[in-house]
């Protein structure tokens, strides 16, 4: 995800400013980003996403019309490469683990009523 962030941002600034980069708050702010999505559903947009792009990328937008020497773009792009990274793989995540937990979890209520049929208890 690092190094598709770099590549990423990387060609878009080439494309369209024609100063250099140099750091890496691009991928910090894919990784800020990305930390929002630890807990979420399939198709629920979470809340601390939306306060995070409200809250962070609103500023860098913001930011990106005073005359400074950070790189706005740089930001911006990492938060999108972020945001994709999150739903994206999140998502397949997601199917695996719920379907995993929801076996588990019906596996454990046939057990407890085969338990309670038969009037075994340890």
């Amino acid at each position: 995800m690092i190094l598709i962030t770099a590549f990423v941002t990387g060609v878009l600034n080439a494309c369209f400013i024609s100063t250099g980069l140099m750091g890496s708050s691009g991928v910090a702010f894919m990784m800020i980003l990305l930390a929002s999505f630890t807990n979420f559903e399939k198709n629920e947009i979470p809340l601390t996403f939306l306060l995070i792009v409200v809250l962070y990328l609103g500023k860098e937008i913001f930011a990106g019309f005073a005359q400074n020497d950070v790189s706005e773009f740089a930001h911006l792009a990492g938060g999108i490469c972020g945001s994709m990274f999150g739903f994206f793989a999140g998502s397949t995540t997601r199917h695996t683990t719920s379907r995993t937990k929801r076996s588990s979890s019906k596996q454990k209520a046939e057990f407890s009523s085969e338990q309670e049929s038969t009037g075994s208890q340890f």
